[in-house]
């Protein structure tokens, strides 16, 4: 019996009211924050919504600066404005609830957009609000509705996932453990950044069927080597969701389970699905793309005394498992003043691959290389222009 941890346990999240589904930040994705720089910055989540959920809030505790006399969050989704939530007294600590009720949901997703607005206290200029000012603590998603277990190949990995189950025979075959380690691998790589329970068990006979039921956010695969090509096909566990059972001969099993993480999985609208042998795909992405086409449209930012553009990306937006991976980055920022230093700064993930000082042109025409170590399924960039003299900062804006 092994098993195998692909991340940390997630807490225990607090009793809610019957009826209500809820998760974590973490468990989502977000982390354990959301912070906000300046007094006027904005954050994107993308908010998982599982078939038959449908979220209703989002609630969290807001982390209030000192120096604020008023403040507010605009809730928008899709150009929508869902919500103006006023923030609490400067300095204070208390819960709030953003409603998500009316953001539209796409692709199994709703994606909302908070801006956070603060004023300051009459002839305060709040340079403390820089690197951080709002922040946004032990947040939760709600959501409404039954979780509604897959019907077809194609649905049987939700969109959020807290455990994994593999089942094997007593004494698997070579082919059945490489197939456990593959299907293991490739799961935890579509839930990157989330805690991820992945543990494997013994059949308790030779049918394809897990030895017991399963919630709604934990999926069970059998693998089992069989004669013959084999198939993925969902299979009923009595008191649980289906599981999903993998068989096939030596050859075959492997690729059967690729089928369940593999691009082509969103064309097995069927209970069952065979495919054969997935050799080279042709490449038909191509070498080098534009963040427009990657769907991230303009990036912008503003603060004061530092701003940041985020941008993700997606390889699955690039068409392919990808390396060698160099960005061109092209823009324009506002010069600072002949008094002030300025150091523009990319980092990826958590560490800082190339800086160099902000000159007076205002121009911004660099190659980035991402190292193959930190490049992941999403891979985080950041770019940041930073005043190096932020106690002489001003309280205008830059862009």
């Amino acid at each position: 019996l092994t098993v195998l941890a692909a991340g940390p346990a997630a807490a225990q999240d607090p009793v809610d009211p019957p009826g209500d589904v809820v998760f974590g930040t973490q468990t989502l994705g977000f982390g354990d924050t959301v912070a906000f720089r300046g007094h006027s910055d904005t954050a994107t989540l993308t908010v998982p919504v599982p078939d038959g959920l449908r979220p209703a809030a989002f609630d969290t505790t807001v982390q209030m600066p000192a120096n604020v006399s008023r403040g507010w969050i605009d809730v928008q989704s899709q150009g929508l404005l869902l919500a103006r939530i006023d923030l609490p007294a400067a300095g204070t600590l208390v819960p709030v609830s953003l409603p998500l009720e009316a953001a539209p949901v796409m692709d199994r997703a709703v994606t909302v957009t908070l801006t956070v607005h603060l004023l300051p206290f009459d002839g305060i200029c709040p340079e403390d609000w820089t690197d951080r000012s709002v922040v946004l603590r032990d947040g939760r998603v709600r959501y409404t509705g039954a979780p509604t277990p897959p019907a077809v190949v194609a649905d049987f990995l939700p969109p959020i996932l807290e455990s994994l189950e593999l089942s094997l025979p007593a004494d698997p075959t070579p082919a059945e453990s490489a197939t456990a380690l593959d299907l293991t691998a490739a799961v935890t790589a579509q839930y990157t950044g989330r805690p991820l329970r992945v543990t494997v068990q013994p059949l308790p006979g030779d049918d394809a069927v897990p030895p017991a039921p399963a919630g709604p956010f934990t999926r069970q695969i059998a693998i089992v080597e069989t004669d013959g090509a084999g198939a993925a096909a969902l299979v009923d566990v009595p008191g649980g969701v289906p599981a999903l059972a993998v068989t096939g001969n030596a050859d075959a099993l492997r690729n059967q389970a690729r089928l369940v993480t593999s691009d082509i999985s969103s064309v097995a609208v069927a209970s069952a699905a065979t495919v054969g042998t997935l050799g080279l795909p042709p490449r038909l992405s191509p070498d080098a793309t534009t963040i427009g086409e990657l769907g991230l449209g303009a990036l912008t930012d503003t603060g004061v005394g530092v701003v940041e553009v985020p941008l993700g990306i997606d390889q699955t937006r690039l068409g392919r498992p990808s390396h060698n991976l160099r960005i061109n980055l092209q823009g324009s920022y506002t010069p600072l003043p002949t008094t002030e230093g300025g150091l523009v700064s990319v980092t990826v993930g958590d560490s800082v691959v190339d800086s160099w000082p902000a000159d007076a042109t205002g121009r911004l025409d660099r190659w980035i290389t991402v190292p193959d170590t930190v490049l992941g399924r999403v891979t985080d960039v950041v770019v940041s222009l930073r005043s190096t003299e932020l106690g002489r900062a001003s309280c205008r804006e830059r862009v």
